[in-house]
């Protein structure tokens, strides 16, 4: 658990001088910016880190953005910059804001809707198999 803390807040120090998310117009066009289809809201992800033992990006979704239930065979850590998240794990929801972390266990079910535009950092150990882009 130390080393999970340490890595969070060195995390948290070097991650709050990254560059400004480009316009949803532009974000296609940025190297490692991707924007998501979406039922509701925007959804955009800036790909930092991908390697086989580990994936980490940036993300910002608008206000009102949802994901349905999902699971993912990794564990995802989940640490919120700007607004806030309602997470739902199973039948228990949390809700995250700034400066706040969640761990998500290997095939936890899990939702997520944006209670504000949000900017967070998610990351997966080992590589999503599903993660969005290279």
């Amino acid at each position: 658990m130390h080393q999970q803390s340490d890595f969070i807040q060195r995390l948290r120090t070097i991650t709050p001088n990254l560059p400004s998310f480009p316009p949803e117009a532009d974000a296609g066009r940025v190297a490692g910016c991707k924007i998501h289809e979406m039922l509701s809201g925007t959804s955009i992800s800036w790909n930092l880190l991908s390697q086989p033992e580990i994936s980490c990006a940036r993300w910002y979704n608008s206000n009102g953005t949802e994901f349905p239930p999902h699971v993912h065979s990794q564990r995802e850590w989940l640490v919120v910059y700007q607004g806030s998240i309602l997470i739902t794990v199973g039948q228990e929801e949390t809700r995250l804001v700034p400066g706040m972390s969640m761990v998500i266990e290997p095939n936890a079910e899990h939702s997520a809707r944006f209670l504000e535009d949000t900017w967070y950092i998610a990351i997966t150990i080992p590589k999503s198999k599903d993660w969005p882009h290279e």
